[in-house]
């Protein structure tokens, strides 16, 4: 099952965005992980979502966007952190992971709020160690 993504994306320029104090930075900016075997599964599974532009409430994400349209700065992808988390706890999903399988999730580390932006994104996707 696909959850809609409380991301929005209008044309605008990235380049001033983080400016502004809503903005807490990039997912890029806000996960590790930890074990070097792992960055390319994880690079590969978020893509261009590494470059989301983060905020906590939904208004300061709108606010931004609509600056960002009428002064025609190009475009730019942005989260709600606040939505995510709403939309988190109303789906109530899991995933148990089978034999020689990992959550790919389970190999990013991060602060709860953006677990639950990771878990949207990354969802039911697995890594496996071994093809044999």
């Amino acid at each position: 099952m696909v959850r809609p993504s409380p991301c929005f994306e209008i044309p605008s320029n990235t380049e001033n965005i983080e400016q502004s104090d809503a903005v807490l930075g990039s997912l890029a900016d806000k996960i590790r992980v930890p074990r070097e075997e792992d960055i390319k599964a994880v690079e590969t599974a978020l893509g261009a979502r590494l470059q989301l532009v983060l905020t906590r409430d939904p208004q300061a994400a709108r606010s931004i966007l609509q600056d960002l349209h009428q002064n025609q700065k190009g475009r730019a992808s942005i989260a709600s952190l606040e939505l995510l988390a709403q939309a988190d706890e109303a789906s109530g999903e899991s995933l148990d992971a089978p034999e020689n399988t990992r959550r790919i999730v389970d190999l990013i580390d991060g602060d709860a709020e953006i677990r639950h932006l990771l878990g949207g994104i990354l969802g039911r996707m697995l890594v496996v160690e071994d093809l044999a």
